[in-house]
């Protein structure tokens, strides 16, 4: 079993009183005071129990951690505005995946609000801990993430978790293949990228980086989000759909779409037997996104499966039929 954050806090205290204990005893040997030995080691555990400790508390208890660092931030005194605008943009692209995630995985009646939990909040750096909910945890109303039905529910818990290792797979110039071994669901894995490139910092933010975390990653294997790493995303993001793959035409109904992404799910998809398909369009293909909201079409594209099964299509073809009408929602970005 892995042991926690908490766990490994834990072990580095004890592993610095055993070297106060050293020094204490190597003080009194040579008649030398006791705080001079001491004192880093005592400075050393302030930090840990200050810094570390709520950070691990928070990662534990929480799906998602973010930890945003920056000039203003790393001055300890970060406008509200800032703080307001990075919980927005964080809750923000986690409806907005969850959204995805939940519309590929299950047609399931949708939530009048897709909320994730805020966990609590840690100083220094401004750290965020995020969770989704289990069924039974409350809202009583029934709307929200609780609508869905727990299957969903984990799917998008896990989906969530997985943005924390995209930045593991970041090189200079490109996402590394290997990200297919972790995500090799080609839709989620391009939902969960869609939702990095827009949470890592842009050259004009007050954020210089975003350290993503969950509760299984190894603190060897944190790595920062960069605006670099923006555009290193951004550019993947382009071109999700590697080039010389198969085409072939799928029908089903298109209900939701993300304007800024370029992106929108058919849903019923006669091909696959009623399964969802996550599809990616230009403006060359489609001159009136709205025009496709709530409507049957036929699209033709190259596509990427899993399994044998179809679930990312790079649109070069589309019909629409405006005979049909079914609820649909929209996403602005």
């Amino acid at each position: 079993m892995t042991d926690s954050w908490v766990d490994l806090v834990e072990k580095k205290a004890r592993i610095i009183h055993d070297q106060i204990a050293s020094a204490r005893s190597l003080a009194l040997r040579n008649d030398i005071r006791t705080d001079k030995l001491e004192r880093p080691y005592y400075d050393l555990l302030s930090q840990l129990y200050q810094e570390e400790f709520p950070l691990a508390q928070l990662i534990d208890s929480s799906d998602l951690v973010a930890r945003f660092t920056g000039k203003s931030i790393a001055e300890g005194s970060a406008p509200t505005k800032i703080v307001a605008s990075v919980v927005d943009g964080l809750r923000k692209q986690i409806q907005v995946m969850a959204k995805a995630i939940a519309g590929l995985n299950s047609d399931v009646p949708w939530p009048d609000r897709l909320d994730p939990l805020l966990t609590g909040l840690v100083k220094g750096s401004l750290v965020i801990g995020i969770s989704i909910p289990s069924n039974g945890d409350g809202d009583a109303d029934g709307q929200g993430f609780l609508a869905l039905p727990d299957p969903v529910l984990d799917s998008v818990r896990d989906s969530m978790r997985r943005i924390a290792v995209v930045a593991q797979y970041v090189r200079s110039d490109h996402v590394d293949d290997s990200i297919e071994e972790e995500m090799p669901d080609p839709a989620v894995r391009d939902a969960v990228l869609v939702a990095a490139s827009r949470l890592a910092p842009s050259t004009r933010s007050k954020v210089d980086e975003l350290v993503l975390y969950e509760p299984t990653i190894s603190d060897k294997d944190v790595m920062p989000l960069t605006a670099e790493s923006r555009k290193v995303l951004l550019r993947a993001v382009a071109h999700a759909v590697k080039p010389g793959g198969d085409t072939a035409t799928f029908s089903g109904t298109v209900r939701a779409i993300d304007l800024d992404a370029r992106r929108f799910e058919i849903r019923h998809v006669r091909e696959i037997d009623g399964g969802s398909i996550r599809c990616i369009y230009t403006d060359a293909e489609v001159k009136n996104e709205r025009a496709l909201l709530d409507r049957e079409v036929r699209v033709h594209g190259r596509y990427e499966q899993v399994g044998g099964t179809p679930r990312l299509i790079r649109v070069i073809g589309l019909e629409v039929d405006t005979q049909t009408e079914y609820p649909v929602e929209t996403t602005d970005g």
